[in-house]
């Protein structure tokens, strides 16, 4: 998958209630797009795509689910990072891109 803006890469689990939210409903990121990854293989019955990056996340250290990655393909990679609560919480940590 290659980059092209800021990516926020939303990390999940089969059967991870925490994660439900995040499934079902992602308002649009205004400053980049929304992935939706994990690491497992599983079941999901949301109607989201779930991508299957065990490798890429394991590169990262990123695996824990639930939690967030901002890619950003400018420069450092990994821009932001932490768990995941709400959509709320995570917009606030990750606000704008660097000009």
């Amino acid at each position: 998958m290659a980059l092209e803006r800021d990516t926020l890469v939303l990390v999940v689990k089969p059967g991870c209630d925490s994660c439900r939210p995040f499934l079902s409903a992602i308002p649009t990121y205004e400053y980049g797009d929304v992935v939706v990854v994990t690491s497992y293989e599983g079941r999901w019955d949301e109607a989201r795509t779930v991508w299957r990056a065990r490798e890429w996340l394991g590169t990262w250290r990123a695996d824990a689910a639930p939690s967030y990655l901002v890619v950003d393909p400018r420069g450092p990679l990994i821009r932001a990072e932490g768990a995941l609560f709400s959509w709320d919480q995570v917009v606030a940590e990750v606000g704008p891109p660097p000009p």
